[in-house]
């Protein structure tokens, strides 16, 4: 009967893949830890008043919800909100000369109010005092950074935009 000897080499190999086994295991972070650094991330964000909402859909009040394939966006920065969204839905006035189908401007004098959600999550209300017709935005900011955002201008219908924000 023949025995089979583990040589040098082979000692050393398997020695070699427990180590580097072990370490990868160690180094892979549990999904609670995940969560708890992408809370941390979004937390951060919405305290720095310095992100971007990216809209992946919207909802216009009567009517069926669109998937949005450009990028529309409405940025967040201390001194300035810049918002470039579509509008879809009933417009009850629209001025003459106005090539404007958008919800589409920059204001650099708004009311920024913040507060925490009761189910988690910030609730947010932006209100520009320079742009005519966007009286209000409320936005609501999840834990994990997906967001709802409704605009009520005041000639027109309301709008939802779902999506999520970043930096």
């Amino acid at each position: 009967m023949k025995k089979h000897a583990l040589t040098g080499w082979r000692v050393c190999l398997l020695l070699l893949l427990s180590v580097a086994g072990s370490d990868w295991a160690q180094a892979q972070p549990t999904k609670a830890e995940k969560k708890a650094a992408k809370l941390q991330a979004v937390r951060e964000l919405v305290a720095s008043r310095h992100y971007t909402f990216l809209a992946q859909s919207a909802t216009p009040l009567s009517g069926a919800s669109r998937q949005l394939t450009s990028e529309y966006t409405l940025t967040i920065r201390t001194d300035t909100v810049d918002s470039y969204l579509p509008y879809f839905g009933r417009a009850y006035t629209v001025p003459i000369g106005s090539g404007d189908d958008g919800i589409k401007f920059t204001s650099t004098r708004f009311g920024y109010t913040m507060k925490e959600a009761k189910n988690g999550g910030w609730d947010i209300e932006i209100r520009p005092k320079d742009v005519q017709g966007i009286p209000v935005l409320n936005m609501y900011i999840s834990e994990s950074g997906y967001t709802t955002l409704r605009v009520t201008p005041t000639n027109r219908q309301m709008i939802s935009f779902y999506g999520y924000i970043k930096k």
